[in-house]
């Protein structure tokens, strides 16, 4: 017939002649034999159907289906086809600028677009709501290791092969992965977040011996970019805009110190402006004029935000002048591979005749100076 899937045995002819005689009950069992096809599993119904043969005593015989009897136009028999495929996203945090602190913690997050299959653990992005996408979070931190963190196993089935109610044999699932951006107050200080969605684009495919294939490729939204992917695993990266400013001093070696001073210190204020001249970051540091070695030391002061603008004023000075004035702006500049922020200050007497070598007029103490940042410069 038309239907494909069914089957029409062949006829069974029953005889009453030369002493052979079919006349009586027959009972016939119908089982559908074992599939050997990967993914299908047999049907283990069983039916019995008994008939009964009588002589109509005009040259014809009458099969009659008894009561109690399957009955033969229903032998229905289904048959299931199985097949399964899984991947697993996993993500590394990148962090450039600086090294990991104990405190670092970052949280990465998985959504499902249009009811893609989530791995287990995942709940609906609104508590309120179970219809909405559903989300997993993974958070990773300095002791995460190899800094990188899975999702968990996404599973699919048959079932998710269906499209405009049709079993399909390839089909795409969806999902976005971002890096959840906290509140100003609770971000970590000069930390770039990453801002990117990541759209993971999985192709699914029925290889009809019961295995579906995943394929993984990665884009990110609204940009012609590439991801960054290392041998299957997403790089989400941070930055640390922040750096070292490298602060020294040269004084003339006219200039002496008086004779009950061994050294004395300078102190210069570190100021750091936005595009629009906000201050986003003050900070004082001292300098020690050493009178045996004729120096000032050079200080490194560290988290220095480098997408400002810094100038380093001289405020606590004694009887001479900078070249340039008591500001300067500071440099960006790669030193030994890194790029810091440099400046220099060089002094000279006020005038020639100068004799008396005071070099401070003003020696601050730890309590007239306030530190900003994590770290204390004089560390």
């Amino acid at each position: 017939g038309d239907d494909p899937g069914k089957i029409n045995f062949e006829k069974i002819e029953y005889v009453l002649k030369d002493g052979e005689s079919d006349l009586g009950e027959h009972t016939y069992t119908i089982k559908e034999e074992k599939v050997n096809a990967d993914g299908i599993t047999s049907d283990t119904n069983e039916y019995k159907v008994t008939v009964n043969v009588t002589d109509n005593k005009d040259g014809t015989l009458k099969v009659t289906t008894l009561d109690g009897s399957d009955d033969p136009d229903k032998l229905d028999f289904e048959n299931t086809y199985e097949a399964s495929g899984s991947t697993e996203f996993k993500v590394k945090k990148l962090l450039e600028g600086r090294d990991w602190k104990k405190a670092d913690s970052f949280s990465i997050r998985l959504k499902a677009v249009d009811g893609a299959p989530m791995p287990e653990g995942a709940e609906p992005e609104e508590a309120d709501d179970p219809e909405s996408p559903k989300t997993k979070t993974v958070t990773i931190d300095k002791d995460t290791e190899d800094l990188t963190a899975g999702f968990g196993d996404i599973e699919f089935t048959v079932a998710d092969m269906v499209k405009d109610g049709k079993y399909v044999k390839e089909k795409t699932f969806t999902y976005e992965v971002n890096e959840i951006i906290p509140a100003d107050e609770d971000k970590a200080l000069y930390m770039a977040y990453d801002e990117n969605t990541y759209i993971a684009t999985v192709t699914v495919t029925d290889d009809t011996k019961g295995k579906l294939h995943t394929k993984v490729s990665w884009s990110i939204k609204g940009s012609e970019d590439e991801a960054s992917v290392d041998e299957g695993v997403l790089e989400v990266g941070n930055v640390y805009e922040a750096t070292k400013l490298k602060l020294t001093k040269k004084m003339d070696e006219r200039i002496a110190l008086p004779e009950d001073k061994e050294n004395a210190t300078v102190v210069f204020r570190i100021i750091g402006t936005d595009k629009d001249g906000k201050v986003i970051y003050e900070n004082h540091v001292g300098l020690t004029f050493d009178e045996k070695s004729r120096t000032y030391e050079t200080r490194t002061i560290r988290d220095v935000p480098i997408n400002a603008e810094i100038t380093v004023e001289e405020v606590y000075g004694g009887n001479y002048t900078s070249e340039d004035g008591n500001v300067k702006a500071a440099e960006l500049k790669e030193v030994d591979g890194e790029m810091i922020w440099v400046v220099e200050f060089e002094n000279t007497p006020t005038d020639d005749d100068f004799t008396e070598g005071i070099v401070n007029k003003y020696e601050y103490t730890e309590d007239e100076v306030e530190y900003v940042g994590d770290d204390d410069p004089k560390e």
